[in-house]
């Protein structure tokens, strides 16, 4: 694949990837967020030092505390 190419499959994929998550049902991507969550917790209680985070978008997965 070329430049070209790619950035055509990375725009396409993205774009399919999106419309999957926004089929997602909202109870489903509570339980996710939770479960997600939960991972989270365990493994930065077991580790020290800095955590980046991003800001979510178009219903992706949340954490809350």
């Amino acid at each position: 694949m070329d430049a070209t190419q790619v950035k055509a499959w990375r725009r396409q994929e993205r774009t399919r990837l999106i419309a999957m998550r926004m089929g997602i049902p909202p109870a489903a991507r509570r339980e996710w967020g939770a479960l997600i969550t939960g991972e989270l917790e365990a493994f930065l209680t077991e580790r020290a030092g800095a955590l980046g985070v991003f800001w979510p978008f178009d219903r992706e997965a949340t954490c809350k505390r």
